[in-house]
Formats: structure tokens, sequence, C-alpha cells
């Protein structure tokens, strides 16, 4: 394997590398700030922000399209109710009412259902009324993280590309250099021979008879190629 295939295929691992990193930066965004078991009330340690609150669905119930993820969703906003750091009820805006399509999000790497959102205009104690059926309820601002992480999203996303792309170049070169100075293992193998191809077999001289001898075109290694008492021909081992 020529140098620039092994630094073709490093390339390629390392872009590898870089994407599952902004995979898995991109996915940081939407872990939850607390989950808890409903129904009751959570009081959640909140900073200003927007903030969505989330029905996570049960692994175990197959869910995986957005119909089926819906279907598993028992808590509407109408069960849902969020007070201030002063006590104070805030609207709440539903995310799955008027038509809209169902709000599914990676919430701790597990589907959830988007049920509402609300605003927190100062850093504080807030308390997170659910009632009706048993469920796991988590409360995430995705949006405000995945913009903290957005850039290094771009940057490994964009560098594993390039690295990517650069290293399959390498490779492909690689390869096109090895067949044309008819590197390679085995026996036999098929193929015209390089442009400014020597005269004669090294060392015995022009008129040597037909043998293996010390292949010209890959100099200082143990590789032979057949001289057929004239020319080379394009087996070699």
């Amino acid at each position: 394997m020529t140098p620039m295939r092994v630094w073709g295929i490093a390339g390629i691992l390392l872009g590898i590398a870089a994407w599952i990193g902004a995979g898995a930066f991109g996915l940081s965004a939407f872990g939850s700030t607390a989950s808890w078991q409903a129904p009751g009330t959570e009081a959640v340690s909140l900073s200003a922000g927007s903030w969505s609150v989330f029905q996570l669905v049960d692994p175990e119930s197959g869910a995986i399209t957005p119909s089926q993820i819906a279907q598993e969703r028992s808590v509407s906003v109408e069960d849902l109710s969020v007070l201030g750091p002063a006590g104070q009820d805030l609207p709440l805006t539903c995310l799955y009412c008027d038509g809209q399509d169902p709000l599914t999000a990676p919430v701790d790497l597990q589907l959830a259902n988007g049920i509402a959102s609300f605003q927190a205009d100062e850093a504080g104690s807030y308390s997170v009324i659910v009632s009706g059926e048993s469920s796991v309820m988590a409360i995430a601002d995705p949006v405000g993280q995945l913009s903290d992480v957005i850039a290094y999203v771009a940057v490994l996303g964009v560098g594993g590309g390039f690295l990517i792309t650069v290293g399959i170049f390498l490779v492909v070169r690689g390869r096109v250099r090895r067949l044309s100075t008819g590197a390679g293992s085995g026996y036999n193998q098929p193929g015209a021979l390089p442009v400014g191809e020597p005269a004669a077999p090294v060392g015995p001289g022009v008129n040597a008879e037909a043998g293996w001898y010390p292949n010209p075109y890959q100099p200082g290694t143990d590789s032979q190629m057949w001289w057929d008492g004239k020319q080379w021909t394009s087996n070699w081992r």
C-alpha cells in the first residue's frame, strides 16, 4: 500500500470521526434539563429563555413514525400548567394544536412528544404541574442549546466533509499510480508495461536468458519480473 493511500484512508477515518462528533454535539442540544414521573408537580430551576415540555415515549411501545409517536401522547396542553418564580400562571403555546404536524424530538436520546412551550422571562425556580395519566415528562430548550453548539457542529461537519473528500482523492490517486507502475501482489498480473521500461534485466545484461529477475519497476524490493529473453513481460511476483 502506497503512502498516499495510507494518508487517504487516515483522512477518511478522521472525517468520519469528525462527522460523528458533529452528530454528538447536535444531539447534546436535545438533552433535558429535568425529567420526572407525572402526574404531580415538579420544581425546575431554569434560566431565562423559551422552554418546552415533552412527554417521553415508552421505548417498549415500538413507535417510530411521527403518527405512531403522536398516538403515544396521553398528556394534552390542558393537563399542563406552569407557575413562574413569583407564583404567576404562565401562558402556554400548544406544540401540536392548530393542525400542525406532531412535534417530536430526541430528548435524552429518547423520542418525545412536544406538549407546550412557554417563555421564562427571568432565571429562577418554576413549577410544572401535570395532571392526567401516568407518564414520564421532561423539560428542555432545544433551540437555545442548539444555538450554543451550532458552531461546533458546522466546523466538524464541514471539516469532516473536507477530510473525506481529500482522503478519497488520495486513495484513488494512489491506486492509479500503483497500477501505472505495475505495483501489486500475486502472480501473472495482466497489464501493459509502463512507459520507459528498462531494456534489460538488472544485473544479467541484455542477453540474459528467460527467467525471473529483480523487478526494475520496484527497485529495492523482493519483487521479481519475468524476462522472456528479449523483453520484460507483465508477469511479476
